[in-house]
């Protein structure tokens, strides 16, 4: 666990799972070894997105179909899947079986993608959607 104490006497849990968090002082991306505070939402997701993104390159996965590889890579970037899960070799599998699945399609555009990246996570048995024409993690 690692524990930053400010003299103010707040502290931030920066280890765990990159994620957003709302204090009365502001917001803040935390996790992974990160704080970062940001002014807005959308400086938050995307101040995620790169942490996650690093989190990646560092965990030094890497599968040799390049299919497999954005799979995983926009499952995490996009907050559908943990870093914990990207490590786990069923979630590499079910990349790899996908990819293979589409290596025959000529041509996968960001529709394509989208709807390859449903395919994924639905075998992982997570419930998807679309909401306002965004694929959507259902609870």
């Amino acid at each position: 666990m690692a524990i930053l104490k400010f003299n103010d006497g707040e502290s931030f849990d920066t280890s765990g799972e990159p994620r957003i968090i709302k204090r009365y002082d502001g917001l803040y991306v935390l996790g992974a070894g990160y704080l970062i505070p940001v002014e807005n939402d959308a400086e938050a997701e995307q101040q995620l997105r790169s942490i996650r993104e690093a989190a990646l390159y560092d965990l030094d996965i890497w599968i040799e179909n390049p299919l497999a590889n954005s799979i995983l890579n926009s499952a995490t970037k996009s907050g559908f899947i943990s870093l914990t899960e990207v490590k786990e070799s069923r979630t590499q599998d079910q990349a790899v079986e996908i990819a293979e699945d589409h290596e025959d399609d000529e041509e996968i555009g960001s529709s394509d993608m989208t709807f390859i990246l449903k395919e994924f996570l639905d075998g992982l048995g997570k419930k998807t959607g679309f909401v306002n024409n965004r694929l959507t993690i259902l609870k």
